[in-house]
């Protein structure tokens, strides 16, 4: 696993999903699909910016 600073916000992500595994509980402050569909919108975003078009999602 790649070095990150503890204040970092993905490291305090990654280390919420790990302690969520670990107690064999579902998260709770962001469930697998709102994290999937920040990413599909941060993708389309990069894809407007790189087009210049409004990419529906």
């Amino acid at each position: 696993m790649p070095e990150m600073i503890s204040t970092d916000g993905y490291y305090r992500e990654i280390g919420y999903f790990l302690s969520c595994i670990e107690q064999d509980r579902d998260p709770q402050l962001t469930t697998p699909q709102q994290s999937r569909d920040a990413v599909a919108l941060a993708l389309a975003e990069a894809e407007s910016i790189c087009t210049g078009k409004v990419i529906e999602i």
